[in-house]
């Protein structure tokens, strides 16, 4: 995940343009990522 964010910002710095497609999908997998680990983490339980 934090590779394809570096990727995409290696190809935007180098080229001058953002791979919009790649960029989004990448974002929307990162959200998903930090909400699954806050509920698994950080939001209480119900025991």
């Amino acid at each position: 995940m934090g590779n394809n964010l570096n990727q995409i910002a290696r190809k935007a710095h180098t080229l001058d343009l953002v791979d919009i497609k790649r960029y989004d999908e990448a974002v929307r997998l990162f959200e998903k990522t930090v909400e699954e680990i806050t509920n698994a983490v950080i939001l209480p339980r119900n025991l």
